[in-house]
């Protein structure tokens, strides 16, 4: 069976995606011929990711969405802010557990 008589398999893009994606996307503009500004696409991939989150979430009954971001991280924090988030001013308090012996 060659690679188009193969069936047609599709799934959400991950992170793992991401140079794979960048890789198509620089073939496709480099065929037309067309400047791509891989630091502003990089920069929009964030947004669009997380409306898209956002819309699925919304689809199936979600009222509010709730993300974490860490301190040291204020890119992110920025870009969840400029999306609509709003900070609550609530800090998220984690320990890790050992597992229960059975």
């Amino acid at each position: 069976m060659s690679r188009l008589d193969a069936p047609l398999s599709l799934r959400s893009a991950g992170p793992e995606d991401l140079s794979a994606l960048l890789d198509m996307l620089r073939r496709f503009y480099a065929e037309d011929r067309i400047p791509l500004d891989e630091a502003r696409v990089r920069r929009g991939l964030g947004g669009a990711l997380l409306a898209s989150a956002c819309d699925w979430v919304r689809r199936h009954g979600a009222e509010v969405a709730r993300l974490e971001v860490n301190r040291h991280n204020p890119r992110a924090k920025a870009l969840y802010l400029r999306a609509g988030f709003r900070d609550d001013d609530r800090d998220i308090l984690g320990i890790a557990l050992a597992p229960v012996d059975a």
